[in-house]
């Protein structure tokens, strides 16, 4: 136990400290908007992708596990954050502006989601969560 305490008092701890909960409390999205959050808990991003597909029968679009997790109480409306709600917009917008110049093609969800989500630091998508390494792949053609 002294062990412990001794290396929580050491610099190195505390330097490591400093810099996680920094990084934890960035603003992305610039003053004001707020750290990144979620709501799905402890249940990672690909177990509620499983229990939303298990509820459903077919698996949900990116965009519906987005609003599921980003959303007070899953409820769809009430967003965590205004980051979270951003994004959303950003992406109705451009699924709309596609469906719009090109009526007579589905739109891929995927693609337009990895396509407003950015670059992807570290091979991360933004708001997908665990389930964003699993689009790894697919998301080096857009970042």
């Amino acid at each position: 136990m002294e062990k412990i305490l001794e290396y929580w008092e050491s610099e190195d701890f505390l330097a490591r400290s400093r810099q996680a909960s920094t990084n934890r409390n960035t603003e992305v999205e610039g003053p004001g908007t707020g750290p990144s959050k979620h709501g799905g808990g402890s249940v990672s991003f690909v177990t509620t992708n499983e229990r939303l597909t298990d509820s459903s029968e077919t698996p949900p679009t990116v965009n519906e596990l987005y609003l599921h997790l980003h959303t007070v109480n899953h409820d769809g409306m009430t967003f965590i954050d205004t980051r979270s709600e951003g994004f959303y917009d950003r992406l109705q917008r451009r699924r709309l502006e596609l469906t719009q110049a090109t009526p007579d093609q589905p739109v891929d969800d995927e693609a337009v989601y990895l396509n407003v989500a950015g670059e992807c630091p570290k091979g991360r998508v933004y708001g997908l969560g665990s389930l964003g390494r699993k689009k790894r792949r697919y998301a080096r053609s857009w970042c």
